[in-house]
């Protein structure tokens, strides 16, 4: 009944971790109709968040701190100690934290400088280079669980890929090139990577509710 319990908890976890990913997702994508003003090619999604529309960001980053905890969660629940990074996990959701924190203060527009404005930089920062690095060892130790073994090699490409946008975001910034689409590129590259891991988890979880049927049945 225990190992029940928690793959139906777990079950649950993947689910609100796909809902949350969809909202991020969706409403980001929203905001390119929404707000024709902001050029997608030179500015960052923060950019939404002040103007018309300026609260559909605050929802996206919930959104977004809430898939993220409940894969935290999940996560923990279904990998077997051997295969969990607990720093991972805690970077994992760090970033969630950071997002949801970023979305409450928003970025600065133009030349004057905010407090608001500066804790969106740090808590931006925190949360951009937190993911990679949650990514990369969350992947690697998931092949010591024999049920996320399989899974291992595509969640690593997929982070190495998240590393890869990271890094491109990072030129386009210092270059003045293309900075608004590499940001998005990079944002995207995370939310497959959730996307793609919050899945396997939810098969991890069918799996074991499969093996474990209720009794009252």
């Amino acid at each position: 009944m225990e190992s029940q319990r928690r793959a139906r908890l777990t079950m649950f976890l993947a689910l609100l971790a796909l809902v949350g990913i969809a909202v991020k997702f969706l409403t980001i994508a929203a905001f390119h109709f929404l707000r024709p003003d902001v050029n997608p090619v030179l500015e960052p999604i923060s950019n939404y968040g002040v103007g018309p529309y300026g609260f559909l960001l605050t929802v996206a980053d919930i959104g977004s701190v809430l898939g993220t905890l409940a894969l935290v969660f999940g996560l923990y629940l279904g990998i077997r100690p051997p295969g969990r990074s607990y720093v991972g996990l805690f970077l994992l959701a760090l970033y969630g934290v950071s997002e949801l924190l970023a979305g409450i203060f928003p970025i600065d527009v133009g030349g004057e400088a905010t407090t608001a404005g500066t804790i969106h930089n740090i808590v931006g920062n925190i949360s951009f280079f937190c993911f990679p690095i949650a990514a990369i060892l969350l992947s690697l130790r998931m092949g010591k669980d024999e049920q996320w073994r399989s899974f291992r090699r595509p969640a690593l490409a997929l982070s190495i890929v998240v590393v890869l946008t990271a890094i491109l975001t990072i030129a386009g910034f210092n270059l003045g090139i293309g900075f608004g689409v590499t940001q998005r590129v990079a944002n995207v590259a995370v939310l497959v990577w959730m996307l793609m891991v919050a899945l396997h988890l939810r098969s991890v979880a069918q799996g074991a509710l499969a093996q474990h049927p209720s009794r009252a049945s």
